[in-house]
């Protein structure tokens, strides 16, 4: 597992616990920005600024040195809108490939800075591409 990484927006007060199942990664703690109610149904959970987090996770997961995980592989995916049919196709495996990569029973391998490099080139302002 990785480091612990926390987020947080400047100027806004801390929660008084970290809030961490915003992102579907074990590691990503928020420590505010995350307003958390109680209702009939149980906590609902509003992020401030979620393109912002979104992107900062992704852009944290691009950046670690160490091989990407199953659960980070997908979270790219789905900030890029890809269902694993459309990622598999353009990385030219099948979707159950990529759904084996997802639940971390194949290495990514060769995929892994490939994703990594696309997601990259997907952020990038309009003007620079």
């Amino acid at each position: 597992m990785s480091e612990r990484a926390e987020f947080f927006l400047k100027g806004e007060e801390l929660l008084a616990e970290p809030y961490y199942r915003a992102s579907g990664l074990d590691d990503i703690y928020l420590l505010n920005g995350a307003l958390i109610e109680e209702t009939p149904y149980g906590p609902m959970v509003t992020i401030k600024k979620l393109n912002g987090l979104y992107h900062a996770i992704g852009l944290r997961v691009v950046e670690k040195a160490e091989p990407m995980t199953g659960a980070e592989f997908r979270v790219l995916r789905k900030q890029l809108g890809l269902t694993q049919a459309r990622r598999g196709k353009r990385l030219r495996v099948s979707d159950q490939t990529i759904a084996n990569y997802e639940k971390g029973h194949t290495g990514l391998g060769p995929a892994d800075p490939l994703v990594r490099g696309l997601y990259l080139l997907s952020i990038l302002p309009e003007e620079t591409n």
